[in-house]
């Protein structure tokens, strides 16, 4: 079993938007690949080689906005700074699980969104 004792970290990537000039508009993206590559996402995990590896493949999809912590202690305050699309999770790790983030997140989003 992995020591917990490590320190955490947070991580946030960002990278500018660039405009399209308009002769290259039918050479853009598809919908859902333009959605994340616009997207906030939140990773929190415990372990930072996973935390790295999804960083590496939202940054492949060219995803612009990332925000990232190894210590769930972290993840509520990190969600309401950032207002994330997609939050991305562990379910196992210390202090409390996904399960109890995510109903943190829920409260703090409310039960319309």
């Amino acid at each position: 079993m992995p020591a917990h004792n490590q320190a955490k970290s947070v991580s946030t990537f960002t990278e500018p938007i660039a405009a399209h000039p308009p002769d290259t508009a039918a050479r853009r993206e598809p919908p859902a690949m333009d959605m994340i590559q616009q997207a906030t996402v939140l990773i929190i995990d415990d372990e930072l080689p996973n935390v790295r590896l999804l960083e590496r493949i939202l940054t492949r999809a060219k995803c612009r906005n990332l925000i990232s912590t190894t210590d769930v202690r972290e993840a509520l305050s990190l969600f309401e700074k950032h207002q994330p699309d997609l939050v991305l999770t562990d379910f196992r790790m210390p202090f409390y699980n996904g399960s109890a983030l995510i109903e943190q997140i829920r409260s703090v989003v409310g039960s319309d969104d």
